[in-house]
């Protein structure tokens, strides 16, 4: 998703890095690896920052279960086609970007031909560590993927919405709207600073598809975020039957930025997660004196309008 010099070279090949306004992923976590922080196991620092590079690429058929992956921790057992979710991110490229850590080793296979450079599948699937696209539902209605993401989606709204906020989001969903579904995903230590050149890169994507004639333009953006509810509980007395507990709980997001697009939301609703260690990192008690983190999908409904300006709102806070 990277601004080109020519016509010829606007849209990204598949596995070619991505640069955009001198956008060689670093997002404000890229330093030079230094010996001096790659610390003795006996002074070791539990809280010590281990400098790393990212970058962005188009994605490819060899990133597949690291797509997946992604998409797992996000969707967990909830019944949508991963695989074919994964078919149809990589088959759109031009709006599609996957975030890697680049090494030594990579920086120099970036210099051989693509005959020189073998491709390991299996460093390719590791090396993925995050996910960002829109996918226009109308444009791939009649993808099993997307039916299934959007019965899920709709499904969870009647379950777990207000009667307004139905009546609201089957409208938009379900009437002649243009709306894309926005997948942001990440590993949950991936620092946020990443998603300002993510989400630039992605909006001006868009706009090229616009112009072009490929697309007609959203008008809505929906997306599933992950969060969780930081519950505690107060002790208010005794019955017979057991203790009455006062429960309280505010949202949070795992990833920093999707607050803003919930705050330029026009509508949203929450719905429990798997508390299973192996789907969520966010789950469980950690000590005895510690509030239950109890994980939740929340999803959003943006205008085209309010997606541009939570855009800006992430430039501003993370730039």
């Amino acid at each position: 998703m990277a601004d080109s010099a020519s016509e010829n070279e606007e849209t990204s090949k598949k596995g070619e890095k991505r640069t955009q306004d001198g956008y060689e992923e670093d997002s404000g976590s890229s330093t030079d690896t230094d010996a001096q922080s790659v610390a003795s196991d006996e002074s070791f620092d539990e809280d010590m920052e281990v400098p790393v590079e990212f970058e962005a690429f188009p994605p490819t058929d060899a990133d597949f279960n690291g797509i997946r992956c992604l998409l797992q921790q996000l969707f967990q057992k909830y019944p949508v086609d991963l695989s074919k979710l994964c078919d149809l991110i990589i088959s759109q490229p031009e709006i599609a970007t996957i975030i890697k850590v680049v090494s030594d080793e990579d920086a120099e296979n970036n210099g051989k031909s693509n005959g020189d450079a073998e491709v390991n599948i299996e460093e390719s699937e590791e090396d993925i560590y995050g996910v960002t696209t829109v996918i226009d539902l109308h444009k791939h209605q009649e993808s099993d993927a997307i039916k299934l993401v959007k019965k899920f989606i709709v499904e969870k709204c009647r379950e777990c919405a207000s009667k307004e906020t139905r009546m609201k989001f089957e409208e938009v969903m379900d009437g002649q709207h243009g709306v894309g579904l926005l997948i942001n995903e990440r590993f949950i230590n991936i620092p946020p600073q990443i998603a300002v050149p993510v989400y630039k890169t992605l909006r001006t994507e868009l706009k090229k598809s616009y112009k072009k004639g490929k697309d007609m333009p959203l008008s809505y953006f929906v997306t599933v975020c992950k969060t969780y509810k930081d519950t505690e509980t107060e002790t208010q007395g005794k019955r017979k039957k057991g203790k009455v507990q006062k429960m309280s709980s505010s949202l949070n997001f795992i990833n920093p930025e999707d607050e803003l697009l919930y705050k330029e939301s026009q509508l949203s609703f929450s719905f429990a997660a798997s508390s299973s260690t192996e789907e969520t990192l966010v789950a469980g008690r950690w000590t005895s004196d510690d509030s239950e983190l109890a994980p939740y999908r929340t999803v959003l409904l943006l205008s085209a309008a309010n997606f541009n300006k939570a855009v800006e709102s992430i430039h501003e806070i993370f730039s």
